[in-house]
């Protein structure tokens, strides 16, 4: 329900990665990555998450770096309550 609170805009790519420039851009990534409490949090950065059914296009994760929370820490499969952890 977050996303009828948060102001989104959808816009493509190259309008996105021309917003975030000069961010550090990070993905949401299961699959490996720097863990979640390796990154420094405190610089500004933008987090980019996929959808559950579709995950992040190929030419998005290869402008991000992947963040990953380990697997025992994890308490559900649902994506947006695990991108809840990462700040």
């Amino acid at each position: 329900g977050a996303h009828f609170r948060v102001p989104l805009a959808v816009q493509s790519w190259p309008d996105i990665s021309a917003y975030c420039a000069g961010l550090s851009i990070y993905l949401a990534d299961s699959g490996g990555g720097l863990r979640y409490d390796e990154v420094d949090w405190l610089q500004p950065w933008a987090l980019v998450v996929g959808s559950e059914a579709h995950g992040i296009p190929k030419r998005v994760a290869s402008a991000a770096v992947g963040v990953t929370i380990p697997k025992r820490m994890v308490p559900t499969t649902k994506t947006g309550i695990n991108n809840g952890m990462i700040p």
